[in-house]
């Protein structure tokens, strides 16, 4: 099972980070769990409001467990 990912706030951009190699970083912007159809790409402003949440995925195994964080 990959590692869950890390969650930072930076200059108000949401940035991701893996610890897992050859892991995606799946996330959600409205707190549901997160799936394969919004991959992580780099640092983005979530919207006022949103809950972030964030799971690594990886072929052939399961997926992390997930971690939210609420955008300011």
């Amino acid at each position: 099972m990959p590692l869950r990912p890390a969650l930072r706030l930076e200059n108000g951009r949401m940035a991701l980070a893996g610890a897992t190699p050859g892991a995606s970083i799946a996330y959600s912007l409205d707190g549901t769990m997160p799936e394969r159809d919004r991959i992580y790409t780099g640092p983005f402003a979530p919207p006022p409001g949103a809950v972030v949440s964030a799971r690594a995925i990886r072929y052939g195994h399961a997926p992390s467990e997930a971690i939210s964080q609420p955008a300011p």
